[in-house]
């Protein structure tokens, strides 16, 4: 039987998932398995999300097919976490949140939805009765009880998993990825937004920047969520996310103080009790944003076997598990046939 020494690079989320994944499915194929990354918890693109189980800013063309499989998968893994009894201590929860659309040709429910706990389209007058301050201009909604896996919590978690079932994991950064090739034969790219600083990864300049700002506030007595337009009001466990935006080809990690309080203004008016609330700090993450996300092996190497899993936009949380079982998927198919 055919093993091998397997090098994921990033450590972020869909890293840490696709490591995971592999130890569960092809144990028997494993040599060494190690996750290379310059960056991990607390300091990656996911660590600044609320971790919002729900598709949000992701790659539009990709296939319906495919983004129903990835999102399949991904809602029964955390679905099955949620029956763990603490899962709440490594940050995996249920949360109720009311998407409201102003512009009717947007009220639609999002792909695999019926695999969600529990969604349902929202009635103009319940959405008056809910948000009287707000009811005229958002005339359409979604009632949906979904999960949220906060990053800070759930990393931390899956890294200890990884680890306890024989996975490295070293800090360094990596430049090439064929400077790998002669310690490892598998190479698998999770890098995310810094794949664009691979060397020899070439991706036609698709993968851009999708910077997202955020607020954390204290506010316990909110335990709703509020999806609306650009802006959203989402509860951890121990403070508020508040959001955001999405500016394309923006490269700058330094908080705006003018986003920062068009976000405050634009949550309040969303949700007036927020105006009670203790502001913890502002965040920023860069999104890795690709008109259709990239899981693929990489025939441009001939002599090795690279696989990408990159290009995730605003739900790498979400797409995480379902994500690591397509990189699956291609090493059954297309390395061990």
């Amino acid at each position: 039987m055919k093993k091998f020494k397997i090098a994921i690079v990033g450590g972020g989320i869909i890293g840490v998932t696709t490591g995971i994944a592999i130890q569960k499915h092809l144990a028997n194929h494993i040599e060494t398995i190690t996750i290379l990354s310059e960056q991990w918890t607390p300091n990656t693109t996911g660590d600044v999300s609320a971790g919002l189980i729900y598709p949000y800013l992701v790659a539009p063309d990709t296939s319906v097919e495919q983004m129903e499989r990835i999102l399949v998968e991904s809602i029964r893994f955390f679905n099955q976490l949620i029956q763990d009894p603490q899962s709440n201590q490594f940050g995996v929860s249920r949360l109720t949140i009311f998407e409201l659309f102003s512009n009717k040709n947007e009220a639609c429910l999002p792909i695999a939805s019926n695999e969600l706990p529990v969604i349902r389209t929202l009635e103009s007058n319940e959405i008056q009765r809910l948000f009287p301050t707000i009811g005229q201009r958002y005339q359409y909604g979604n009632l949906v009880e979904t999960f949220i896996a906060e990053p800070s919590l759930f990393l931390p978690y899956l890294m200890d998993k990884f680890r306890a079932q024989n996975g490295k994991m070293i800090t360094t950064r990596v430049e090439n990825l064929l400077s790998l090739k002669t310690e490892y034969d598998l190479i698998i790219n999770c890098t995310g937004i810094n794949a664009r600083k691979l060397n020899d990864v070439n991706d036609n300049n698709q993968l851009r920047s999708a910077r997202g700002q955020v607020m954390r506030v204290k506010a316990p007595w909110i335990r709703h969520g509020i999806l609306a337009d650009q802006w959203y009001i989402l509860p951890q466990n121990d403070c508020i996310v508040l959001g955001g935006t999405k500016d394309l080809d923006n490269y700058s990690l330094e908080p705006d103080p003018n986003i920062a309080e068009q976000i405050w203004k634009n949550c309040c008016n969303l949700m007036p009790t927020l105006a009670g609330a203790k502001k913890i700090g502002d965040y920023v993450g860069l999104r890795p944003y690709r008109s259709s996300l990239r899981i693929e092996l990489d025939d441009n190497h001939d002599d090795h076997i690279i696989i990408h899993n990159y290009g995730h936009g605003g739900s790498g949380v979400t797409l995480c598990w379902g994500s690591a079982i397509e990189v699956i998927n291609i090493i059954k198919k297309k390395i061990l046939f």
